[in-house]
């Protein structure tokens, strides 16, 4: 959801979150990798207003998501590129990394993956 929030509300947003977490909670954050905006827009035939095809407003690649994140005071645990692919996998990539702490998503390969996923830790 992060990519649909403006800055000005993503950062409270995100602070709020870190306040209401337990410490030493985990949280699983996804985004587009480095999207971008101008390829999605689209007009309304009705009004003419422009605006994304998916109601995104922020793009985030892997630095700028880590340090949104580092802000309100999460730890990063993870913060990589990954293709989800259809079966949307990663979320069972994410509990199994939560829980063995081997993340299988990583590749050496030099292909674009369109997806970020940020796992972080609460201090506490």
């Amino acid at each position: 959801m992060l990519e649909h929030l403006p800055p000005d509300l993503a950062q409270p947003t995100l602070t709020e979150l870190h306040r209401l977490a337990a410490d030493g909670a985990h949280v699983v954050v996804t985004t587009p990798n480095a999207e971008n905006l101008d390829e999605n827009k689209i007009m309304c035939p009705q009004c003419g207003s422009i605006f994304s095809r998916w109601q995104h407003v922020e793009s985030y690649d892997v630095s700028k998501l880590a340090g949104v994140m580092a802000a309100p005071g999460f730890e990063t645990l993870i913060c990589q590129p990954v293709h989800f692919g259809s079966s949307r996998n990663w979320f069972k990539a994410a509990v199994k990394w939560l829980i063995s702490g081997k993340w299988w998503f990583r590749s050496s390969q030099p292909i674009y993956l369109p997806n970020i996923v940020y796992i972080g830790k609460k201090a506490g």
